[in-house]
């Protein structure tokens, strides 16, 4: 066990009871745990697998190479392949364009209102603007 994890779980107000049941489980699977960027990540041979990050409306436990996990029982949430392909296919430019409309947003309400507004854009290969 980690002192700074216990600390950190100790310290959360939103999630401390879901934050002891994963942190149970993830040491449970034999792997390490340290603070990372803040938050409490766990590995294997120094290598990162996944890192749990709490949200204002929910718990992520995140995977940082999920889409290489098999999931035979589908019970992991994918993002958007579509959207993400047809986002890679842009310009660098026009992908600044969206990053930097959807940052712009200062609440987090705004920001997935912003992509939801503009998902059917990306789909269909138009820019922000045209």
């Amino acid at each position: 066990m980690n002192p700074s994890v216990v600390m950190y779980i100790g310290g959360s107000s939103q999630w401390p009871d879901e934050l002891r049941s994963l942190r149970e489980v993830l040491l449970g699977c034999g792997i390490t745990e340290e603070i990372k960027w803040g938050k409490p990540c766990y590995g294997h041979s120094g290598k990162n697998i996944a890192i749990l990050q709490e949200m204002k409306s929910f718990l992520a436990l995140m995977f940082f190479k999920g889409a290489l996990i098999a999931d035979p029982a589908g019970v992991l949430h994918e993002q958007n392949p579509k959207l993400n392909a047809a986002f890679a296919a842009f310009t660098k430019g026009r992908q600044r364009e969206y990053d930097l409309h959807g940052a712009g947003a200062k609440q987090s309400t705004t920001r997935h209102s912003r992509i939801d507004k503009f998902t059917d854009r990306v789909l269909s290969g138009k820019g922000l603007r045209y």
